[in-house]
């Protein structure tokens, strides 16, 4: 028998349809490789075999790499604000305690008004003569009144707080014989605080020659009033000098 003749335009048929296949999957791989459908093309044209093919899709994948982005700029820091300083506090001075002042005792006699129940001779022995600072001069009263009292009042201008009271008696008495026999057995002392008696003090005497005496009083008032009993002698009476000494 005699063999069927070949078909050769079948087989170059197959052939090339594998070769274009061929060139269709590079085409395919070139767009999957991020190549673009021009990459692919291009590879196709070149040709068909596998090194070529492979070749390209490389090159082509490197080329169409997606370029790295520069390092964006840090962004430069805002200066921090600097801390306000801390303001020193100002010290507050602190106030001088003011002292207490302390009383002192002070002769306030000169300034008190005298007022006495009598006075001897007329005006011969005047109440006076009790303040004038001298201890050889005397106030004498014309004697006790009918109850049998002398007074001798002295008054301040304002309120005081009376430290004491001092009588000196005729004991230095520029006449001799004035100097005994003119005083009396007691007092009573009274301090006064308007109408009000602040303090009263009784004191006994030993006659008109002395001792000297001091009472203390410790209180405020207005006036200080002797009232002098047991007097020596019936028509005449009295002391040398008074004191009177207030706290201020």
């Amino acid at each position: 028998m005699t063999p069927p003749p070949a078909i050769p335009q079948a087989a170059g048929g197959l052939l090339g349809m594998g070769e274009t296949m061929t060139r269709v999957v590079i085409i395919v791989i070139g767009v999957l490789a991020g190549g673009g459908i021009a990459a692919g093309v291009a590879g196709a044209l070149l040709g068909g075999d596998d090194d070529s093919t492979a070749a390209v899709v490389t090159e082509t994948a490197s080329a169409s790499a997606s370029p790295s982005r520069s390092p964006s700029p840090s962004a430069s820091p805002s200066p921090s604000p600097s801390a306000s300083p801390t303001r020193t506090a100002t010290p507050t001075p602190t106030a001088t305690p003011t002292a207490t002042p302390v009383p002192v005792s002070t002769d306030i006699t000169a300034q008190g008004t005298l007022d006495v129940s009598s006075v001897f001779g007329g005006n011969q022995f005047p109440a006076a003569l009790a303040v004038d600072g001298r201890r050889d001069t005397s106030w004498f009263s014309a004697g006790p009144a009918g109850d049998g009292r002398t007074t001798f009042t002295w008054t301040s201008p304002t309120a005081e707080f009376i430290e004491s009271v001092a009588i000196a008696w005729n004991g230095q008495h520029a006449t001799v014989a004035f100097r005994r026999g003119f005083g009396f057995t007691s007092m009573r002392v009274l301090l006064l605080d308007g109408d009000i008696v602040a303090k009263e003090v009784t004191v006994a005497l030993s006659g008109g020659g002395g001792p000297d005496v001091t009472v203390p009083l410790g209180a405020k008032g207005t006036a200080v009033m002797f009232i002098l009993l047991g007097s020596e002698a019936p028509n005449c009476g009295g002391f040398s000098e008074l004191q009177v000494l207030a706290l201020r």
